[in-house]
C-alpha cells in the first residue's frame, strides 16, 4: 500500500485557508468586542449614568427645598412675632395714656419695658427689640448671647405704616430685621425694631459636605458667569461653578438661599460604578446569561433600589413636616395650607369658616411645678379633647407652642358660641392623671371670621389672636370673638 503525502501546494492552500479563518474569527471576535463595548456603553452605561446624576440631583435638590422651607418658615415666625408682640393690648395702650397726658414718658418707660422683655423673650432667634415712640427709646429686648452685627437698620428700613423687613449678611452671619408700626386705628404710635440671627439656623442644616448660606444678586451672578446653568426655573436655578454644585433659590428682594456640594463628592456613586460597568460589560461577551444577571442587572437593580429608598425617606421626611408628633394633629405648615385654601374658597364663595384659636392656660406654671414631662401629658389631652368636640370635616393643627388653631365649617356666628362653649366645658372637665395627684386644666379661645376687606388668612388670624388675649384678661376659661 502506498503513503500518501501532501504536496507544498495542498500543504500552503491549507495553511492559507486556516490563515483567512483565523483572520476572520479574530475580525469577528473585534467587531463582537466593539459593538458589544459600543452597546454597553449606549445602552447600559450612558442612561443608566444619566438616570442617576437625574435622580441624584433632584434627591439634592428636593433635599434643598425642605431646608429651604424651614427658613422660609423661620422668616414667616419672625414676622409673626414682630405681629404678635405689637398686638399686645396693654402696653400699647400705655402709649395711648402717654399721648393723652395721662402718664410722663418716665412712667410710661418703667410700665413698658418688663412687659415688653416678657413678649420679646419668647420668640425664637431674636437678639434685640426696641420700641420707640417719639423718636424715644421706650424698651429695649437683648438676649443673653447679646448683638454681634454690623446691620445699619436705620438705612435699610424706613419708617411707614406697613410692617418692613429685610435680610443683612455680614460674612458667614445672616440677621433679618423687621420694622413694625405701632398703631391705634390709623394713627401711629411709636415703632417696634427687631433683629433676628439666622445664623445659628442655616450652620445647622449644614453637614461635612453640603454647606448652605446666602448670595445676593451679585454674588450669584459672578458665580454664573464663571459656570454652567443645569437649570433654571421661576425663582430657583441648579449651576455648576468652581467645581461645586449650586442648588438656589430666592428668599427675599435681592437674596437667594444656596446649597452647594461638591462635584466630586455628589457624582462619586456614579464614577464608583464606571470601571465596575465596563468590567463587566467585557465579561458579558464571554459569560453566561447568570453573569450579566448578577453583575450588571441585579447590580444596578441594588442601585436604583437605594436611590428609591432615599426618594421615599425624602417623602416621609416632607410628610412628617406637616405633621407634630406629640399630638398627633396637623403642624404649622400643613395649617398654613389649609388656611390658604380656606381664605381662597372664601374669596369665591363668599361663606367664611370660623377660625379659633386656643391655648392652654397657665401651662407655664404647670411645668414649673410638675416637670415638662406633665405639661405635654396636659397638651395632648386638651387637645384630644378638643378634637373629639370638633366635627369631622373641622381641621385642627398646631400654630406654635401651646397656641392651637381650628377651622370650623359651615358655622354660623349665632352657632359658634354654643358650640365653643361645649368644647371649653369638655376641656375644663379632663383631668390629667399622673398617679400621685390628678392635674386640671382650661384653655381660653378667640375666634374669628374672613372678611371682604381681608388681605389674607393672617387678618383673620390676628383678631383671632386678639379675642383670645381679651379672653384670657378677663379671667382665662373663656371665649371671645373679634
Amino acid at each position: 500500500m502506498g503513503i500518501h503525502t501532501d504536496t507544498p501546494q495542498e500543504t500552503g492552500n491549507r495553511t492559507k485557508l486556516v490563515e483567512i479563518f483565523v483572520k476572520r474569527v479574530s475580525i469577528i471576535f473585534f467587531l463582537i468586542i466593539f459593538v458589544g463595548v459600543f452597546a454597553i456603553y449606549s445602552l447600559i452605561y450612558l442612561p443608566l449614568s444619566r438616570s442617576l446624576e437625574k435622580s441624584i440631583m433632584e434627591n439634592f435638590n428636593q433635599s434643598f427645598i425642605v431646608k429651604h422651607t424651614s427658613l422660609q418658615n423661620d422668616i414667616q415666625r419672625a414676622l409673626e412675632g414682630a405681629k404678635s408682640l405689637l398686638s399686645r393690648t396693654m402696653i400699647k395702650n400705655a402709649i395711648v395714656d402717654y399721648k393723652s397726658g395721662l402718664m410722663d414718658f418716665q412712667e410710661l418707660k418703667g410700665y413698658t419695658q418688663p412687659k415688653y422683655e416678657d413678649g420679646a423673650r419668647i420668640l425664637e432667634h431674636l437678639l434685640r427689640a426696641d420700641r420707640t415712640v417719639d423718636g424715644e427709646l421706650v424698651a429695649r429686648y437683648d438676649s443673653a448671647k447679646g448683638l454681634n452685627y454690623d446691620c445699619d437698620m436705620e438705612n435699610h428700613l424706613l419708617e411707614g405704616n406697613f410692617i418692613e423687613s429685610e435680610i443683612c449678611k455680614m460674612d458667614d452671619n445672616v440677621y433679618f430685621m423687621v420694622k413694625s408700626p405701632i398703631q391705634n386705628g390709623d394713627v401711629i404710635l411709636g415703632y417696634d425694631s427687631l433683629i433676628y440671627d439666622f445664623t445659628g439656623q442655616i450652620h445647622k442644616l449644614c453637614t461635612d459636605t453640603v454647606k448652605l448660606g446666602l448670595l445676593d444678586d451679585g454674588e450669584i451672578e459672578t458665580l454664573l458667569s464663571n459656570g454652567n446653568i443645569v437649570k433654571r426655573e421661576d425663582d430657583a436655578i441648579s449651576f455648576i461653578s468652581g467645581g461645586y454644585y449650586y442648588r438656589a433659590m430666592g428668599i427675599q428682594d435681592g437674596f437667594y438661599y444656596y446649597s452647594k456640594v461638591n462635584e466630586d463628592i455628589l457624582f462619586a456613586p456614579i464614577r464608583q460604578i464606571d470601571m465596575k460597568l465596563f468590567a463587566i460589560g467585557l465579561l458579558i461577551l464571554f459569560s453566561f446569561i447568570a453573569i450579566i444577571y448578577f453583575y450588571i442587572v441585579r447590580f444596578a437593580k441594588d442601585v436604583l433600589m437605594s436611590l428609591e429608598d432615599r426618594h421615599y425617606s425624602l417623602r416621609r421626611a416632607v410628610r412628617e413636616a406637616q405633621y407634630d408628633s406629640l399630638t398627633k394633629i396637623g403642624s404649622r405648615r400643613y395649617g398654613e395650607k389649609m388656611l390658604t385654601d380656606a381664605f381662597s374658597e372664601f374669596k369665591i364663595k363668599g361663606v367664611s369658616p370660623a377660625i379659633m384659636m386656643f391655648d392652654i392656660d397657665n401651662l407655664k406654671d404647670i411645668n414649673d411645678s410638675y416637670g415638662h414631662f406633665a405639661g405635654d401629658q396636659v397638651l395632648k389631652q386638651k387637645v384630644d379633647m378638643v378634637k373629639k368636640n370638633i366635627r369631622k370635616g373641622d381641621t385642627l393643627f398646631r400654630w406654635g407652642g401651646d397656641e392651637f388653631i381650628g377651622i370650623l365649617k359651615d358655622l354660623e356666628k349665632n352657632s359658634v358660641r354654643p358650640f365653643s362653649r361645649k368644647i371649653l366645658e369638655a376641656v375644663s372637665e379632663a383631668k390629667v392623671d399622673l398617679g400621685a395627684e390628678q392635674i386640671g386644666a382650661t384653655i381660653s379661645m378667640g375666634i374669628s371670621y374672613f372678611r371682604e376687606d381681608d388681605i389674607s388668612f393672617v387678618d383673620a388670624l390676628n383678631r383671632a389672636d386678639e379675642a383670645m388675649y381679651k379672653s384670657k384678661s378677663q379671667g382665662k376659661n373663656d371665649i371671645e370673638m373679634l
